[in-house]
């Protein structure tokens, strides 16, 4: 778990500061928190990750 912590920073994944990423967006109005699941309110946006998602996917096959 410590190596993804690292690991996902550093190769563009995963912004360093997780927690401040979501409570940035959340203040924004851009993410939406309903217990422990996020979700990201704009189409465009949940669009573009899961295309990230499936592209990493298909990559590690």
């Amino acid at each position: 778990m410590l190596l993804v912590r690292f690991w996902l920073p550093l190769t563009g994944r995963l912004p360093w500061d997780t927690i401040a990423f979501l409570d940035d967006a959340y203040r924004r109005g851009a993410l939406r928190q309903g217990g422990a699941v996020h979700q990201f309110r704009h189409l465009r946006l949940q669009q573009h990750l899961g295309r990230e998602l499936a592209s990493d996917v298909r990559v590690r096959g």
